[in-house]
């Protein structure tokens, strides 16, 4: 477990902006659901903020797939010079370091934020257990696809080619 405790920091090294990023797209979807829509609101300002919306959850995406891949290419595993090949860690210590950073960024980080913005509109706390329920099978979905996307693809580029070819197949 210490090795994969010292791969983990290693990541978040390696990644401390993507993932300040991150926080930082999270922390502005919680805004934008926190403004809400005044029944009285103008036709802009709906326009406006139901297109932010979009556009952060859109960002939000192209973000999961980013971090993704840079947190699997960091330590390739694919090809002759995979990472448990040519280091001293073990397969299992790796695939557990990236897993669990994985999920509390890609899982525990995004379900924090959509129960914060359920408190802002005064969910109790057995609407927002109800709730995580169903949004936490999506989260894990999403992660683990670009996971597998990131580990099968060799390079960012290819990662990129992969994500836009199935998007607009």
């Amino acid at each position: 477990m210490t090795e994969a405790l010292h791969i983990v920091r290693k990541d978040l090294r390696h990644l401390r902006w993507l993932l300040v990023v991150w926080l930082a797209m999270l922390a502005a979807r919680v805004g934008f659901w926190g403004l809400g829509l005044p029944a009285n609101s103008s036709q802009e300002y709906r326009f406006l903020l139901t297109n932010s919306t979009a556009l952060i959850g859109s960002l939000q995406l192209l973000m999961l797939g980013f971090v993704a891949a840079r947190l699997i290419h960091a330590d390739s595993p694919l090809g002759w010079n995979a990472f448990w090949l040519t280091r001293p860690y073990s397969r299992g210590a790796l695939i557990t370091a990236k897993l669990l950073l994985a999920m509390v960024a890609f899982i525990a980080l995004p379900l924090a934020a959509d129960l914060v913005t359920m408190a802002m509109y005064h969910a109790g706390p057995r609407a927002q257990m109800a709730a995580a329920s169903s949004f936490v099978p999506g989260y894990v979905t999403w992660m683990l696809l670009a996971l597998a996307v990131a580990a099968l693809t060799p390079s960012l580029g290819a990662l990129v080619l992969t994500f836009v070819v199935g998007f607009t197949g």
